[in-house]
Parts: structure tokens; C-alpha cells; sequence
């Protein structure tokens, strides 16, 4: 029988050497209680920052579910937010994506490189493919012909991504 899924309210964050209760928008009622573990662990992998992204839904939404995303909440349905979306002020999205590959924990690894003010990565905790293979994933910046821009998700890039690079 696998434990229960609760709140991070529950987190015990005297175990977590890199992050604040602060930093979670005032989400942790909606965020699942092992997503500040598994970043923390992240981060010290990484050997540099991971922040929560300050755009509202980076770490946790309320209301009708997504098909495929992790970030939905309903607690009163016992269902909380398996996803964070970071941002990694000064380490390459290369290391942090070999990092999070290389973590079981880690389900689903997307990649932001035009995000402001830093590039950004989502982590969640679904459950990996068979054969241990996490879902990977990257957004592409792309202006319309109103010179607009959206987000247009793609497989993996590294010349896109290497072309943005701060670090």
C-alpha cells in the first residue's frame, strides 16, 4: 500500500536545506507534500539556485483539471499538485535537466529557455514510462504574423536552447 498523498503544509522543513515556505505563493495547502523534498534534493545536485517561478500557476491551480498537466489541486478530492515550474538563475538547463534525469523521483522534465527574468524547468512526479524513462519536453518562443509570441512545445532542442544560454 503506498502512502498517502497530503499537503506540503506537512513538510518538515527543518529538512530542507535550500528552500523557504515563503517562496511557494501560499500554495503549499495545494502542493504535494514530497515536491519540496525532491527539488530540495535538485538543488543540491545542481550546485546552484532553483527559485519558484512567480507566475501564478508555477506551482500550484485550482479547478478542472488539465488533461496532462500535474499542476491541478482539489483537496477536497485528496488530489494535490505533483508539479513546480523553477526558474535557474545560474545554472545551465543542461545540467539541471541531466540532474533531474538522473532522479527517479522526478517524472516529467520540460524546459523553458525563453523565460524572464532566467530560464525555467518544470519537475513533476508523475509516474516515469515503462523502462524509466521520464516525459521530456521544451517550449519554443514563436512570433506570430501580428508579431505576437506563444509558447509552441517541442522535443528537446539544445542549439535552441544553447542560443539563449545566460550561463
Amino acid at each position: 500500500m503506498s502512502a498517502p498523498i497530503l499537503p506540503a503544509t506537512i513538510t518538515e522543513w527543518d529538512k530542507i536545506d535550500h528552500f523557504e515556505p515563503s517562496e511557494f505563493q501560499g500554495k503549499l495547502h495545494l502542493l504535494d507534500h514530497r515536491v519540496p523534498y525532491v527539488i530540495d534534493k535538485l538543488r543540491k545536485r545542481i550546485g546552484g539556485r532553483l527559485v519558484p517561478s512567480p507566475v501564478g500557476g508555477a506551482i500550484a491551480r485550482e479547478g478542472k483539471k488539465h488533461k496532462s498537466s500535474q499542476h491541478y489541486a482539489n483537496p477536497q478530492q485528496g488530489i494535490y499538485s505533483t508539479a513546480i515550474d523553477l526558474m535557474s538563475p545560474d545554472i545551465d538547463l543542461f545540467t539541471v535537466f541531466r540532474e533531474a534525469q538522473e532522479m527517479s523521483e522526478i517524472g516529467g522534465i520540460g524546459l523553458y529557455p525563453d523565460w524572464n527574468p532566467f530560464p525555467g524547468v518544470h519537475i513533476d512526479l508523475r509516474l516515469r514510462k515503462p523502462g524509466g524513462a521520464p516525459a521530456i519536453w521544451m517550449a519554443k518562443k514563436v512570433i506570430d504574423d501580428k508579431g505576437g509570441s506563444k509558447q509552441v512545445y517541442v522535443g528537446i532542442d539544445w542549439d535552441y536552447i544553447n542560443q539563449r544560454a545566460i550561463v
